[in-house]
């Protein structure tokens, strides 16, 4: 399925991805999306930093500057959702998921959801 039938987008990194989805959870290039060449750049770019922090695949832990990689990762989703105003924008928060994940170990597999970790990109 194409984006432009959709109309809805992940920001998400992961390693050897291309830091976008579509709604299948399918790594798509973002080429392929009606976006200015610079954003492209920037969610390229961002990728790439996930993949040169990764060791065997994996985020390291306390190495990894989590905070500027997902304030970047916000403000790209943004700029996403202000170029494609009509579309709905996922914003795939890596900080949070790692926190899910500690969580969910002491909690039923129920208690928590996505919304901890992966919620929508609005204009407002």
């Amino acid at each position: 399925m194409s984006f432009e039938t959709n109309k809805w987008i992940r920001v998400m990194c992961d390693y050897g991805a291309d830091g976008v989805w579509d709604d299948d959870g399918v790594s798509r290039d973002p080429e392929a999306l009606p976006l200015p060449p610079d954003l492209v750049g920037r969610i390229l770019k961002w990728q790439e930093w996930y993949d040169q922090s990764c060791v065997d695949g994996v985020l390291p832990g306390d190495d990894f500057e989590m905070d500027a990689f997902v304030s970047e990762g916000l403000a790209i989703a943004q700029s996403v959702k202000v170029a494609l105003p009509n579309w709905t924008v996922i914003y795939f928060d890596e900080a949070n998921f790692r926190k899910y994940r500690i969580q969910s170990r002491s909690l039923p597999t129920f208690a928590l959801s996505r919304l901890s970790f992966e919620y929508e990109i609005s204009l407002d």
